[in-house]
């Protein structure tokens, strides 16, 4: 059981809008911190490796050098042996040799720091020195008699890597990798952000639907008390018998429910279909939309069961007129329309209609086809 709500805490952290953007960036976050933890750790690696190849090759170096120090320490006097070092080698701030014999530092560099080595000369303390400094340090060692002599080559760090341009490679792929790295982040959490945006719209016309949805149900649950047999034999033919059943608080159906109507029209039990489009055309005042309604009521008041009345659009209005051949239709639209005349009062200037027959067309295809001629009029 708590495995199981361990799992749901966990999907829900992932997958509810108000909680994913932490959760997602923080893991990519945590993902980018173990990429960029790799990254370093290779690149101390190589840093090590670079180190080694350069010791490597000096190691050579003083195998060579030492040889030639040997030959001519021969002749047993250290100071032919510096006399060699001071005029055979060179050494700078980033490199220098080291010479030792027994206990003492004999060479150092050159012959000003060797004569200025004061207690350093031991060769304890002088090694000790050298490495409290970030250097490295490689040595060859050979006796003369009883005593230990060593050459030593001392390279300081950061000129190795400066030299080989290692640091400012790392520097370089590490500035690189965390640039993509945010570039990668914004894009993720732009991308959250839209993914959040479009689900709450989703959500949104979802309830739109599920609201319009109810609404045909009623429509369809109203259409059972009409008693017509027939009709309700059809599930589809239910929703014409209704429009009477509207009191003078409700509105017009709109015109995506009378899309969503004619959708469900297209069934022989309601054919033969007619559309009465009634045009208001105000006069210089302005009316506004609930007196228009005011007026419109009194008409929809006067359908039968087979008729059914909705808004187009302000002062544009159609009714469904199911279940008339072409004469009925042509005569109940002419009672209608004399009942808007006498009803209107002179309160517009002209009261039009257009009777269309549907015939064998899709009644929505016709309904669309009117109603869009229309507005490029």
């Amino acid at each position: 059981m708590n495995k199981e709500k361990k799992q749901s805490w966990i999907k829900k952290l992932y997958t509810s809008p108000n909680h994913r953007i932490f959760s997602i960036s923080a893991t990519v976050i945590l993902f980018i911190m173990i990429f960029m933890g790799c990254i370093c750790y290779e690149l101390l690696q190589n840093r090590e490796a670079v180190i080694q190849a350069y010791v490597d090759d000096q190691e050579d170096y003083l195998q060579l050098l030492a040889c030639n120090i040997q030959s001519v320490q021969k002749s047993g006097k250290d100071a032919e042996v510096l006399a060699f070092l001071q005029e055979q080698t060179v050494s700078s701030g980033e490199r220098f040799l080291v010479y030792t014999r027994g206990s003492e530092v004999l060479w150092a560099k050159n012959e000003n720091t060797t004569n200025t080595l004061g207690k350093y000369a031991e060769i304890t303390e002088f090694w000790k020195m050298i490495r409290e400094q970030d250097v490295v340090v490689d040595t060859v060692r050979w006796t003369v008699g009883q005593e230990e002599c060593t050459i030593s080559v001392v390279s300081d760090t950061d000129s190795i890597l400066e030299r080989t341009s290692t640091i400012k490679h790392g520097y370089y792929i590490v500035i690189a990798t965390g640039l993509v790295s945010v570039v990668l982040l914004g894009l993720l959490i732009a991308l959250l952000e839209s993914w959040n945006k479009a689900e709450k719209n989703l959500k949104g016309t979802k309830k739109e639907l599920d609201k319009r949805n109810r609404k045909l149900e009623k429509v369809t649950s109203n259409a059972g008390n009409m008693g017509f047999e027939k009709a309700l034999d059809d599930e589809m033919a239910k929703n014409i018998y209704v429009q009477n059943q509207y009191n003078s608080s409700h509105e017009f159906y709109d015109n995506n429910f009378l899309r969503i109507m004619l959708q469900k029209s297209d069934d022989e039990a309601l054919k033969p279909i007619h559309y009465m489009f009634i045009h208001l055309d105000m006069m210089d005042r302005y009316y506004s939309r609930q007196e228009i309604f005011h007026f419109m009521r009194k008409i929809r008041s006067r359908l039968h069961q087979n008729e059914i009345m909705g808004e187009v659009k302000k002062g544009f209005f159609v009714i469904l007129l199911y279940r008339l051949d072409e004469q009925q239709a042509k005569d109940r639209a002419d009672e209608i329309y004399r009942y808007c005349i006498r009803k209107s009062e002179n309160a517009y200037r002209s009261i039009r209609y257009d009777l269309i027959d549907v015939g064998v067309k899709k009644p929505v295809d016709v309904y669309d086809a009117y109603t869009r001629k229309q507005e490029e009029v």
